[in-house]
């Protein structure tokens, strides 16, 4: 059995340091990274994961990508940022030979029934499955849209 631990990207190039510790040992055969928010952490965090898989080649990795209420896929508010930022977070994913990406579609409020938000982001989901599976790469839903 496959086993995986998640990397978020508040995690320091200390942090990293000690992930070959617990690599070392053959439990995890893969990890779970995210696409930090800014560029500059952007930048140290992709070095770190880098530097994690050239001494762990073999290494699976997951990207997650971005999630929470500035990140929605049900509503219309900021819709075009977040699924621009899907993207860049694909594109980030690419560089770590990424085949499967994480991803939460957002919330429901209490102004339409539940499954018109879910089929509002179904059809959202098209598009970005689309430009994943032109990287290679597999969207997996995690929690469907809840309150």
């Amino acid at each position: 059995m496959k086993k995986c631990f998640t990397i978020t990207a508040l995690r320091t190039t200390q942090d990293f340091q000690g992930y070959q510790n617990l690599l070392k040992d053959g439990i995890y055969s893969a990890i779970e990274v995210f696409f930090p928010d800014s560029e500059e952490d952007r930048d140290v965090y992709q070095k770190n994961v880098l530097k994690l898989l050239s001494a762990f080649p073999g290494l699976e990795v997951i990207m997650h990508l971005p999630f929470g209420p500035n990140n929605d896929l049900c509503n219309d508010e900021g819709l075009l940022s977040t699924i621009q930022k899907m993207k860049a977070g694909m594109d980030f994913a690419a560089k770590f030979a990424v085949k499967k990406l994480t991803l939460h579609l957002g919330y429901v409020k209490k102004d339409r029934p539940r499954a018109e938000y879910i089929l509002r982001a179904t059809a959202i989901m098209k598009d970005l499955c689309d430009y994943a599976d032109g990287l290679g790469m597999t969207v997996m839903i995690e929690n469907m849209p809840t309150e």
